[in-house]
C-alpha cells in the first residue's frame, strides 16, 4: 500500500462525490 497514491485516491473520490453533488444540485 502507498499512502501516497493513497491519499491520490482520496482526493479524486472527493473531487468525483463534489461533482456529483454539483449534477445532483443543478436537476
Amino acid at each position: 500500500m502507498d499512502p501516497i497514491n493513497d491519499t491520490k485516491s482520496t482526493v479524486l473520490l472527493k473531487t468525483e462525490i463534489q461533482k456529483l453533488q454539483q449534477l445532483n444540485g443543478s436537476l
